[in-house]
């Protein structure tokens, strides 16, 4: 049974995407007015539009449920045939092999701006180049939020990422002495710095 969609979900789910009303609206084939029409409660799109919009972001792993949005991959699993099994959860060492392979390399960017996104809402203005745009220069995230949380500083942060396993904190030290020197036009008094990386980190208590 399909959940009638609200405002407010749709939003939430482009979010999760890091999808801006127009990538929307393109993606399901609508006018961006109608994604921002309704998004604001100005109008309820017509059917066909209404399940486009649905579609499209069904179609990247999303589902509606009552009341919000999550990740179809983030849904209880259902019951399992031999009561007792073990329920398999991502740890430290999935995150540490995932980092060292090209797919997560590549992909470290897009799982932070969605953890942003998550965390802080569309509100956040996050620019995290992920896939084959990593190889270009420049800062590798770039985040302002107006109100900070526990892993995402006040205001604006720059951050570098590093997925090696050996060398950490001489990378996030080198990162940081080359970022200091050429902040890229960014005020450094004003700036935060964020090194992240899916390593277990030794020393990271440690004054860089």
């Amino acid at each position: 049974m399909n959940v009638t969609l609200t405002p407010e979900q749709v939003k939430a789910a482009r979010a999760l995407l890091a999808w801006s009303q127009q990538e929307l609206a393109t993606d399901a084939r609508v006018a961006t007015s109608t994604v921002a029409d309704f998004e604001r409660g100005a109008r309820i799109p017509i059917a066909n539009n209404a399940q486009a919009i649905r579609e499209s972001l069904e179609v990247r792993g999303l589902q509606f449920i009552a009341g919000g949005v999550v990740e179809k991959a983030m849904l209880p699993p259902p019951p399992s045939p031999h009561p007792g099994s073990l329920v398999r959860w991502v740890n430290a060492t999935h995150l540490s092999q995932w980092g060292e392979r090209h797919d997560g390399q590549s992909g470290m960017p897009e799982l932070l701006r969605r953890l942003i996104y998550a965390a802080h809402g569309p509100a956040a203005s996050v620019h995290f180049p992920s896939d084959e745009s990593v190889q270009y220069p420049g800062w590798d995230g770039v985040c302002t939020v107006t109100a900070g949380s526990e892993f995402v500083p006040d205001g604006d942060s720059v951050w570098e990422i590093g997925a090696q396993r050996t060398s950490i904190r001489t990378k996030a030290g080198r990162d940081f002495a080359k970022r200091t020197e050429d902040p890229m036009g960014r005020d450094r008094g004003n700036t935060a710095f964020v090194f992240v990386t899916p390593q277990r980190f030794v020393g990271k208590e440690l004054k860089i």
